[in-house]
């Protein structure tokens, strides 16, 4: 990117010491839109970057979890065991 905005400004400047002509005009016109098509491609490579990431943190947040049926087994008799030494406890 740097180097076509170089040869961007030598011909700029080349057009301004010396008159220049159509020619030097239309390469000018030429160097910049191949400038912008090099910043559009990475213009794309951000944004696919940014929806990437965006997208990975969204499934974080609004997913949820899911236990399998041996968690499931194992909070039941937590729970189970804490309500019993609650009812004991109360009598």
């Amino acid at each position: 990117m740097l180097s076509v905005t170089c040869d961007v400004i030598t011909t700029w400047w080349i057009i301004g010491s010396f008159g220049g002509g159509m020619a030097i005009f239309q390469t000018v016109i030429g160097d910049l839109k191949r400038a912008e098509q090099q910043l559009e491609k990475q213009l794309e490579s951000v944004r696919t970057a940014i929806a990437a990431i965006a997208g990975r943190q969204q499934g974080r947040r609004g997913g949820r979890r899911r236990m399998s049926a041996a968690q499931r087994k194992a909070v039941s008799r937590r729970m189970k065991k804490y309500w019993a030494a609650r009812r004991k406890a109360k009598s």
